[in-house]
């Protein structure tokens, strides 16, 4: 099963002298991509879709999250603050939104879940268009029906 995509967003720590400087969100990415990779997953970052994709292999979603989140926070990102309600509405749309970009793409994908099941499934891994892409193709897939959109 493929990764779809691990986002960045450092958020900054507020410090604003000269003497502190901000890593690249590219660099930071690639470290987590690479601190992912040593963890048994397999990883590689995107500058394309700024995103970290590959597959999980014989890992749960669970153990990838865990294994993001000790990677984002060795890299100084910490572990992302959870999504409100409405994120998790926004993400929905897209995740639809991806749907229909996807199938117009001739990729074959099953129904979407309702909006209550999608809730309910946040936490331990939400429905994402992107598992009926196979691993090979991924990366075109990310490139015409992006995960993020400009407005959902």
């Amino acid at each position: 099963m493929a990764i779809a995509s691990i986002a960045c967003s450092n958020g900054g720590s507020g410090a604003t002298t000269s003497d502190v400087q901000t890593p690249r969100e590219e660099d930071v990415m690639v470290r987590v991509a690479a601190c992912m990779r040593d963890a048994g997953v397999n990883v590689q970052y995107d500058p394309i879709t700024n995103s970290i994709t590959g597959d999980r292999g014989g890992l749960t979603v669970a153990q990838t999250s865990k294994i993001s989140a000790r990677c984002r926070e060795s890299v100084g990102l910490g572990v992302p603050t959870p999504p409100s309600q409405l994120d998790i509405e926004r993400f929905y749309r897209w995740a639809l939104k991806t749907t229909d970009c996807l199938k117009s793409q001739g990729l074959a994908i099953g129904d979407p879940p309702t909006l209550q099941a999608y809730q309910d499934s946040y936490g331990t891994g939400p429905w994402s268009p992107y598992q009926y892409v196979p691993d090979r193709d991924l990366e075109r897939f990310l490139r015409v029906c992006p995960q993020t959109w400009d407005s959902p």
